[in-house]
């Protein structure tokens, strides 16, 4: 909570005309961040730190922390497995309680379907290997 309160205290100094003040502590908040491990937090403080270069006319230091941003608040490969993990489980674990409970009212026929295309589904959701 630290690491944003800096961050948006950097923008409102920015804001304000305290440039200089306001890069200091958006790089701290970026520094806090990165120890943090908070991909979108920092993403957040370098997009900051960003703008607040540009204003200061550092165009090519802005350019580079505009990419830094984008590459923090891109969601990493393994974030988006977890995710997809724990979506799988919880669809799935859903479909085969309510089978079990319903298990004598459900026809396999007119059911089996969505769960197939909810694999379906989260095999096209998978990143390419392209």
């Amino acid at each position: 909570m630290r690491a944003l309160s800096t961050s948006l205290k950097a923008m409102l100094l920015y804001s304000t005309g305290s440039l200089d003040a306001g890069l200091a502590l958006a790089e701290e908040a970026r520094q806090v961040h990165r120890g943090m491990n908070d991909h979108e937090g920092r993403g957040v403080a370098t997009s900051f730190l960003a703008q607040m270069s540009f204003a200061k006319g550092d165009h090519d230091r802005a350019l580079t922390l505009y990419h830094d941003a984008l590459v923090s608040l891109e969601i990493p490969l393994a974030v988006q497995l977890d995710i997809l993990n724990a979506v799988d489980e919880y669809v799935f674990g859903y479909a085969f309680q309510m089978r079990n409970n319903y298990a004598d009212s459900i026809d396999d026929q007119t059911y089996g379907s969505p769960v197939l295309l909810m694999v379906n589904i989260g095999i096209e959701m998978l990143p390419s290997k392209g």
